[in-house]
């Protein structure tokens, strides 16, 4: 499991207006700050499995609204940071569960 310093979330806390969230493996969201949450999603209210940047862009409809013009650009630069990390980790189950997961929606 994936943990996130007391210091970064401090430090992603005290940025304020400023939304901010911490990214892990397959690009899972590991922790967001109040803007993060209200701006873009609650990640937190999300199971822990689907915290996760390149799932939420994809399935969510109101990541794709947030997004409007820019969505493909945005959905491309992450899937390729998911396509990197799978790459680094070729026996993840749970990269390729997500893989998987997103191939078939």
């Amino acid at each position: 499991m994936q943990k996130v310093r007391p210091g970064i979330h401090a430090l992603i806390a005290r940025l304020g207006d400023t939304p901010a969230f911490v990214l892990g493996r397959r690009t899972d969201i590991l922790t967001a700050n109040r803007m993060a949450r209200l701006l873009l999603a609650d990640f937190d209210a999300m199971p822990t499995r689907e915290r996760n940047t390149v799932r939420w862009i994809m399935l969510d409809e109101a990541a794709r609204s947030l997004f409007a013009d820019s969505w493909e650009h945005v959905a491309s630069v992450f899937v390729g940071t998911l396509r990197m990390d799978a790459a680094r980790h070729p026996d993840d189950t749970r990269t390729a569960e997500l893989v998987g997961e997103l191939s078939t929606s």
